[in-house]
């Protein structure tokens, strides 16, 4: 829901009054049509003069209220819409770790109660199951976060990581290949952060 903010500045040649939005969907089309407006600013552009047919269109944005009952719901919802029409891409596995991760900090304890609600709600091809759930578990238990940022930065297509290899126990930190007689072994058998980092 919008909530009125005295802090963000007021539109110059009038408009709305300034308020802060929880964005549901949208969220990268808004910040770069605020990332285009802010250059055009800096460069000394005055849009309502010289464009003013993309000026009319930053003042009538379209929103559509979804009320939700909790910070789950919400992302539940979030990621059934993702799923639909064919310019959409359903969120990847990384992008449901940092999801959960997210609301792990605001009270949700069970991820596996989240994926439950979500492969009951949702179609057989978008479910969490098998290499995918594997994977998934391994992520939010052992991963280190320059997986994570590996495939936020470069997007799941682009990365080295699929289900299939990241659903191995063998690639993650503390995996011992094979017992070894001595100590000293057994280390260097190990699986390292920089070890599954060179995979």
């Amino acid at each position: 829901t919008p909530a009125l903010s005295l802090d963000l500045p007021e539109l110059e040649h009038g408009g709305l009054p300034a308020f802060s939005l929880g964005y549901f969907k949208g969220y990268a089309r808004a910040t770069s049509l605020l990332c285009l407006l802010h250059f055009m600013m800096k460069r000394g552009v005055i849009v309502v003069m010289e464009y003013p047919m993309f000026w009319d269109s930053v003042l009538r944005i379209r929103v559509h209220h979804v009320k939700t009952q909790s910070r789950m719901s919400e992302a539940l919802t979030n990621m059934k819409m993702s799923c639909k029409g064919s310019v959409r891409k359903a969120t990847n596995t990384v992008q449901c770790v940092v999801m959960l991760k997210s609301l792990m900090t605001v009270g949700v304890s069970d991820p596996m109660a989240f994926v439950k609600q979500w492969n009951a709600m949702s179609a057989r091809s978008f479910h969490i199951s098998g290499k995918r759930q594997v994977t998934l578990k391994l992520l939010l238990e052992i991963a280190p976060k320059d997986i994570l940022h590996h495939v936020q930065s470069l997007g799941w297509e682009n990365s080295v990581w699929s289900d299939d290899n990241l659903s191995t126990k063998k690639l993650y930190p503390k995996f011992l290949q094979f017992a070894a007689r001595c100590k000293a072994w057994q280390q260097r058998l190990r699986t390292s952060e920089e070890s599954m980092a060179l995979a």
